[in-house]
């Protein structure tokens, strides 16, 4: 009995050892693409800023507001989740899918 229990005990160790070493591995590997970028353009940012705070005020003419940051959706992700969604769907064009992070490949 005891030769069981310490051939299985050794078994589930191995097994957890290698297993957390897998997901080192793969966390170092791999990182989130992030889903949105600052925007860079000096006049995208102004027309942006422009008709958000034009539609925030509405008819308060005294209201001030001041814009932190401004961010697009990133050009890569939506490209992606396009060809990853079309490809998934196939013959099935009635099937919807939900692309839930996108992870890119560290060049070393």
């Amino acid at each position: 009995m005891s030769f069981l229990k310490r051939l299985f005990r050794k078994e589930t160790e191995d097994v957890a050892t290698t297993s957390s070493v897998d997901s080192e591995q793969e966390k170092e590997s791999w990182e989130v693409v992030p889903k949105y970028t600052e925007v860079t353009d000096v006049s995208e940012l102004m027309h942006v800023s422009l008709v958000s705070s034009v539609l925030a005020a509405g008819d308060c003419l005294e209201s001030h507001f001041k814009i932190k940051n401004i961010k697009q959706l990133n050009p890569e992700i939506e490209l992606v989740t396009l060809i990853a969604t079309a490809i998934a769907t196939g013959a099935e064009p009635e099937k919807q899918f939900v692309v839930k992070s996108i992870k890119q490949k560290i060049q070393k």
